[in-house]
């Protein structure tokens, strides 16, 4: 998977489509699933960015933020 080369920044948009998927299709479990997997590595990432600036930047990005709402983050 691509968290496990290290391709974390690629992973969380792409769970995120998957739960919009699930979700269209009724899934609401699935969808939720995806989400929070997808809230976590989006909090992992935010952590390892160690500017103050850039870090604010990426939490408070709009698809970010959706996506940690969806996860109940």
């Amino acid at each position: 998977m691509a968290w496990e080369i290290g391709l974390s920044g690629k992973m969380w948009p792409i769970l995120g489509e998957l739960g919009r998927l699930y979700a269209e299709r009724g899934e609401e479990e699935k969808a939720r699933e995806v989400y929070e997997e997808a809230g976590v590595i989006i909090l992992h990432l935010a952590e390892a960015i160690g500017e103050v600036a850039l870090r604010e930047g990426f939490s408070t990005a709009v698809a970010v933020q959706a996506i940690l709402e969806l996860a109940a983050f």
